[in-house]
């Protein structure tokens, strides 16, 4: 049970990540601009 648990917060972390990144690379210019000041 712990281990099945365990992959859904896996799946779940990768579907967080596949609707964040996308984001993130569009607005890299400003991030990299934010971590250049």
């Amino acid at each position: 049970m712990l281990n099945k648990s365990r992959r859904g917060n896996e799946i779940l972390l990768l579907a967080i990540l596949a609707s964040v990144v996308p984001g993130l690379l569009q607005h890299s210019d400003k991030v990299l601009l934010i971590y250049d000041s």
